[in-house]
């Protein structure tokens, strides 16, 4: 009887068990092919399934980052996202390639960047 419980046990857990998408389940979670359509795009980035490589340049050096680049990103409103220690993202919109593009603030610093 041990035997039978531990196995059904198994197969809850399997199937009631976490997935691998950051915290968020597929149903839950964006893609970068989702913000195209998106009637709220701060909302959409903050639940991304993935975070999206984006950079920019600040005195000629590149800078690379994720966007979002944590789980603690809150949308203020539909184009800014505050992402607390990781600074706030603003004018959040999509390139004429539906790039998402925006500014970034973080320790006082301005930085426009995009995601290919």
């Amino acid at each position: 009887m041990n035997v039978v419980s531990v196995i059904l046990l198994l197969v809850l857990l399997t199937i009631l068990g976490c997935d691998s998408n950051n915290g968020n389940s597929e149903s839950s979670c964006t893609t970068p092919e989702d913000l195209v359509t998106s009637s709220c795009l701060a909302e959409d980035v903050a639940i991304l399934c993935e975070p999206s490589l984006c950079g920019g340049e600040i005195d000629g050096f590149a800078v690379d980052f994720l966007v979002p680049p944590g789980l603690d990103c809150i949308a203020v409103d539909c184009k800014t996202l505050d992402c607390g220690e990781n600074g706030l993202f603003i004018n959040l919109g999509l390139s004429e390639n539906d790039n998402l593009i925006g500014i970034r603030i973080f320790n006082e610093l301005e930085l426009d960047f995009i995601c290919p």
